[in-house]
């Protein structure tokens, strides 16, 4: 199907990615992490309300075995997924967009001489990677925030995806990923570490940041702040992705922060 919603009975929208991002805000449960640490994509069938898998997002994840045909779309999962509540297999049977996909998926491994080389750079790198990635986002993001977009990015091949190069790691490792929680993280004072700040104190309604740098609640209760990168595109000679800044309340309401292009710089690891 090339459609999908975020709730059960919620409003149906065409699927591709700047939909996808901008509707789920790469939250949880639309985006997880498997017990194999890769990236995983789910939505809501907006016919029969159960839970479905998101297929070649970001890249070639499965190939129609007949046809050769790689694109996006989404199918009923299984069983039960984490974070959606309903799942009934009768009305997905029942649903006029299940499709079992009679032609066959073959999960595609990229082997070639380029994202070998890719890989090799990366892991090679580790430590100037994890130190560009705080610099781009001019926050001092936690050595378990890292290590989890490091082992998410590697774990689901994203260096295989063709939008990543040698020379924007970092920001490719940011983009391929959950939304990424800013709650007791440190901002670092600069021109764009002062933006960030200026606009939290400004705009949030649950958090605000100290004279430390840290990103602290302001209010009781159950409250999220995160962060996002979304619509990583290249336009002529310019190459930009976006950065979200958002919050949510008790309720799961959004309420945007900040949005901010970012124009891309090379990196340069050997």
């Amino acid at each position: 199907m090339d459609v999908f919603a975020i709730k059960k009975n919620g409003t149906p929208s065409l699927l591709n990615i700047d939909n996808f991002e901008e509707l789920t805000k790469k939250r949880f449960p639309y985006y997880q992490y498997g017990t194999d640490k890769k990236l995983k994509c789910y939505a809501v069938c907006p016919e029969c309300g159960n839970p479905i898998h998101i297929i070649n997002l970001y890249g070639a994840e499965m190939i129609q075995n007949q046809t050769g045909i790689i694109a996006t779309y989404a199918k009923h999962t299984r069983g039960k997924v984490s974070g959606f509540e309903f799942w009934n297999l009768y009305d997905k049977e029942d649903c006029s967009l299940y499709n079992p996909t009679p032609l066959g998926n073959t999960e595609i491994k990229h082997s070639d001489e380029y994202s070998e080389e890719l890989k090799e750079l990366i892991e090679n790198n580790k430590r100037n990677v994890f130190k560009n990635i705080r610099e781009v986002v001019s926050i001092n993001l936690s050595t378990q925030i890292i290590n989890r977009l490091y082992d998410s990015f590697m774990n689901s091949n994203s260096y295989t995806y063709k939008a990543v190069t040698k020379y924007n790691i970092p920001y490719a490792m940011l983009y391929y990923q959950q939304s990424i929680s800013l709650y007791g993280q440190y901002i670092v004072k600069g021109i764009f570490g002062d933006l960030l700040s200026d606009q939290i104190n400004e705009k949030s309604r649950f958090f605000k940041v100290e004279n430390t740098g840290e990103i602290v609640k302001n209010v009781t209760g159950y409250r999220t702040i995160n962060m996002m990168f979304k619509q990583f595109k290249a336009t002529g000679n310019e190459k930009t992705i976006t950065m979200e800044i958002y919050e949510t309340d008790g309720e799961d309401r959004v309420y945007t922060i900040l949005k901010e292009k970012i124009s891309l710089k090379s990196y340069i690891y050997r």
